[in-house]
C-alpha cells in the first residue's frame, strides 16, 4: 500500500437567522472571548482590527490566505494569543453571507460617510470595543484590509516591545530622515490597554462640538496620532517603512528580502500580498508539516487552552429520513459520475458536504429528480446550525469539514457509511462481502480459521485506472493502472498498520468514533493520520481493516504531481516515526492520543480542540440514538 491524500476545499453558507451569533462570537485560535489571563506564563493577548468596507472581499480573501493563515497554523511559536476581526461600517447582504462562513466580521454600526470622520468614528468605536469585550487583552491593533505583515516576525517585534502604555506604529521614510513624533501614522498602530481605554473612556465629537478635554476630536485622519504623540507618558515605538501611495516603492519593496527588514507592508496590491507570503514562507512543509518528530521523547508542551463558547446544544436532528447506508461526499463540482451511479441504489442515501465553491442546491439536486428523498445537500448554514460546536472548531477551507457529513450519518442511524470521492465511481458490494450477523465477516478475504468470526471496522476498496498512490508512483511510472478484480482481499493482522484514504472506503458502525480527519495537517496527510489513528483504537478492540479488489475507477482530475510531492513530504518523513510511535505508547482514548501526537509535532492544537468537539457530539449523538431506539 502506498501513501494516500485528498483534496477539497470546504464550505458555503447563507442566512440571517443566525447572524446575531455570528457578529459577536470572536474567531480567537484557542480561546474565547472571556479571558481571565492572570495566571504566570500565560502568554499576553492581542487584539487585531482590521478596517475595511462592503464589496472589499477580495482583498478580505488574500488577507485570510496569506499572513493571517500564518498567523493561525504558527500558534505555538507566536508569544501571543491572537484574535482578528475585519471591521465594517455595517453589514450587507454579501457580508452577512462571508460572516457565517468565516465568522471574523465585526459591524461597527457606525454611519457610512466619505472622508476621514468615518475612519475616526470606526477608531474611537474599535477602542470602546476592545475594552468592554476584550477587557484582558495587554495590547490592540488597527490596520486596513491592504496591509501585509510579516508573520511571525512583527510579534517578535510587538513581545519585545509590549507594555500597557505601548504606542507602535510605523514611520514615512521622507528622504534619508525619519522623526517618530512628527512622522508618526495611525494607518497602522498598536496601542496598549492603558492607551486602549484612555481613548475609549472619551467622548468621540467633531471638531466644531469639542467642548471640553474629556473629548476627542479625530475629525482629521491624523488627528490620533497628534493626540497621543502629544501625551508624555506614551511609550513610543516606530519601525522604517516604505511610504504609501509611492507605486515604484512597490516593486522595490516587495522583494524577497523585505521581511529581514520590514515588519508590515501598507497600501499592498492583491499581487503583493501573494508575493510578499510566498517570500516569507515559513510554513508549507517548514513548520507544522516537516518537523523530526522522536518516538518516545516530547518535543513541546501544550499550552493553556480555554474552554469553548457554551452552546444550548451539541447537535440537532432535521426532519431528513434515517438510512443505514450513507455515501459521504463533499465537492466543488457539479453532480459527478460517481454521485449519479451511487443514487441508482435504492438503498443508499448520500450526503454531499458543500462547501463555498459547490453549486448551490438547486442546482446541484436538479438532476435527480426522483432521488431527491435521498439525497441531503448539506449547506454551510446547515452543518452551523445543526452542529455547532464541531462546525465552530474545523477550519472552513479544509476538507476536514466531511467530518460533520460523517456526524450527519451517524446521527440519522447509519450502520454503513462509504467515506467516498466524486471522481471513484463504484461501490462496495455489502450484500455478498459482508454477512448479515452483527460481527461482520468479509467473504472474499483470506481467513485462516474461517471458523471465527472476524468483526471488520473498515474496508478499503482498490482502484483502477488512476488509483491513490503517491506522487513519486506517478512520477516514476507510466499509467493507467488496472488491478486484478479476481484476487481476494486481505484483512491486516492485529498491531499491523497500513494507510487508507477517504476515497473509497467503507466504514462500519464499530469504527465510527474514529472516522475523525485531523484539520491542522496538509489535506493530504489528514486522511492517512487518520488511518493511522484508527487503526492503533481498533486494534485495542480487536476489529479489523480489511483491503479488497478494486471496486471503483478513478477518474482523477487533473493534478501537479510536483505540487503533489511537495504536499506528501510530511508522509515520507514522518510515517515511519508515527507507526513506530502508535506501536509503542499507551492511549485510552482519543484526546490522550491527540495530546501526544501534539506534543511530538504530528499535528497542531487546533485539533487537540476538535477532537474533543468530536468526540463530545459524536457521544451525545450516540446516546440520543440509544434513547431514541
Amino acid at each position: 500500500m502506498s501513501n494516500f491524500k485528498f483534496r477539497y476545499i470546504l464550505i458555503i453558507g447563507f442566512s440571517f437567522v443566525v447572524t446575531y451569533i455570528v457578529f459577536y462570537k470572536a474567531n480567537i485560535f484557542h480561546v474565547e472571548e472571556k479571558i481571565n489571563h492572570t495566571e504566570p506564563g500565560d502568554k499576553p493577548y492581542i487584539v487585531l482590527g482590521i478596517f475595511s468596507a462592503n464589496g472589499r472581499e477580495r482583498f478580505r480573501k488574500i488577507q485570510r490566505e496569506t499572513w493571517i493563515d500564518a498567523m493561525m497554523k504558527m500558534q505555538h511559536h507566536i508569544p501571543f494569543r491572537i484574535t482578528y476581526k475585519f471591521l465594517l461600517d455595517n453589514f450587507d447582504e454579501g457580508t452577512i453571507k462571508e460572516n457565517i462562513i468565516y465568522k471574523d466580521i465585526l459591524s461597527l454600526n457606525v454611519t457610512s460617510r466619505d472622508g476621514s470622520i468615518n475612519v475616526a468614528r470606526k477608531m474611537h468605536l474599535w477602542m470602546e470595543h476592545i475594552k468592554i469585550y476584550y477587557p484582558n487583552a495587554l495590547l490592540g491593533a488597527k490596520l486596513d484590509d491592504e496591509t501585509f505583515m510579516c508573520v511571525p516576525q512583527i510579534f517578535y517585534r510587538l513581545d519585545n516591545l509590549k507594555s500597557k502604555s505601548l504606542c507602535f506604529s510605523y514611520n514615512h521614510i521622507k528622504g534619508n530622515a525619519t522623526n517618530i513624533y512628527s512622522d508618526f501614522d495611525d494607518l497602522f498602530v498598536v496601542l496598549g490597554r492603558d492607551i486602549i481605554a484612555r481613548i475609549a473612556n472619551r467622548t468621540y465629537c467633531t471638531q466644531n462640538k469639542c467642548e471640553t478635554k474629556n473629548k476627542t476630536n479625530y475629525s482629521g485622519v491624523k488627528s490620533l496620532a497628534k493626540w497621543i504623540t502629544g501625551s508624555s507618558d506614551i511609550d513610543f515605538h516606530g519601525d522604517i517603512h516604505c511610504a504609501p501611495n509611492e507605486n515604484n516603492q512597490y516593486v522595490q519593496h516587495s522583494e524577497s528580502n523585505f521581511c529581514r527588514t520590514h515588519l508590515i507592508f501598507h497600501k499592498s496590491t492583491y499581487n503583493i500580498l501573494v508575493r510578499l507570503q510566498k517570500y516569507n514562507d515559513f510554513l508549507g512543509n517548514k513548520i507544522p508539516f516537516a518537523v523530526t518528530s522522536s518516538v518516545g521523547e516530547e518535543e513541546r508542551h501544550i499550552p493553556r487552552l480555554y474552554p469553548p463558547s457554551e452552546y444550548s446544544y451539541l447537535a440537532k436532528h432535521d426532519n431528513f429520513v434515517n438510512c443505514n447506508k450513507w455515501a459521504v461526499v463533499t465537492t466543488i463540482f457539479e453532480t459527478s459520475k460517481a454521485v449519479r451511479h451511487i443514487a441508482n441504489y435504492s438503498d443508499w442515501c448520500i450526503i454531499v458536504v458543500a462547501n463555498i465553491q459547490t453549486p448551490n442546491k438547486h442546482d446541484y439536486l436538479k438532476n435527480f429528480p426522483t432521488e431527491r428523498g435521498r439525497m441531503k445537500y448539506l449547506s454551510v448554514l446547515e452543518q452551523s446550525i445543526l452542529y455547532p460546536l464541531l462546525s465552530d472548531v474545523i477550519p472552513p477551507n479544509h476538507f476536514a469539514r466531511k467530518n460533520i457529513g460523517y456526524m450527519y450519518a451517524i446521527h440519522h442511524k447509519a450502520k454503513f457509511i462509504w467515506d467516498f470521492d466524486d471522481d471513484n465511481i463504484g461501490i462496495v458490494d455489502i450484500e455478498h462481502l459482508v454477512n448479515k450477523d452483527e460481527k461482520t465477516h468479509p467473504t472474499d478475504c483470506y481467513i485462516e480459521d474461517r471458523s471465527n468470526t472476524i468483526q471488520v471496522g473498515v474496508i478499503q476498496s482498490l482502484a483502477n485506472n488512476q488509483p491513490d498512490v503517491d506522487a513519486i508512483y506517478r512520477l516514476t511510472q507510466n499509467g493507467p493502472f488496472n488491478l486484478s478484480t479476481k484476487n481476494s482481499g486481505q484483512i491486516l493482522c492485529t498491531n499491523k498498520y497500513a494507510p487508507f484514504n477517504a476515497q473509497a472506503t467503507l466504514w462500519i458502525s464499530p469504527a465510527f468514533l474514529y472516522m475523525g480527519l485531523p484539520n491542522s495537517v496538509n489535506e493530504r496527510v489528514s486522511d492517512i493520520w487518520r488511518s493511522y489513528i484508527a487503526q492503533y483504537f481498533l486494534h485495542k478492540v480487536n476489529v479489523s481493516v480489511a483491503f479488497t479488489k478494486p471496486y471503483v475507477t478513478r477518474e482523477s482530475n487533473y493534478h501537479k504531481l510536483t505540487t503533489d510531492y511537495d504536499d506528501e513530504t510530511v508522509l515520507y518523513d514522518k510515517s515511519y516515526q508515527l507507526v513506530q510511535f502508535l506501536l509503542n505508547t499507551i492511549s485510552d482514548d482519543l484526546s490522550e492520543l491527540y495530546e501526544k501526537l501534539y506534543k511530538r509535532n504530528f499535528i497542531e492544537i487546533s485539533d487537540i480542540q476538535f477532537i474533543k468537539a468530536w468526540t463530545e457530539t459524536y457521544l451525545h449523538v450516540i446516546k440520543n440514538f440509544k434513547r431514541a431506539s
